[in-house]
């Protein structure tokens, strides 16, 4: 999925593991936002190493045994979507 234009690596994780029931990661800012106050990490949710760890705790979560892949997606980016909210 990777390889078609415009489909990113967020985009390839959705689609890859609701559609194709794949053990694939995604994040977003919010997805970053909620890891990063679950787990107290006090850094800008754009730094890359916050990124990068980020990604690689989704992987382990979304690889446990006999989860699947595409709900838990799915009901982590509804919480994410809306744990943060626009503060107006």
């Amino acid at each position: 999925l990777l390889s078609i234009p415009g489909i990113g690596r967020y985009t390839s994780g959705a689609i890859g593991s609701i559609a194709f029931k794949n053990p694939v990661p995604l994040v977003d800012g919010n997805v970053i936002r909620v890891f990063s106050r679950l787990c107290r990490v006090s850094l800008e949710a754009k730094d890359p190493a916050l990124i990068k760890a980020c990604w690689n705790f989704a992987e382990k979560l979304v690889t446990v045994e006999g989860l699947d892949p595409g709900s838990f997606n799915q009901a982590l980016m509804v919480q994410c979507c809306s744990t943060c909210c626009w503060r107006y």
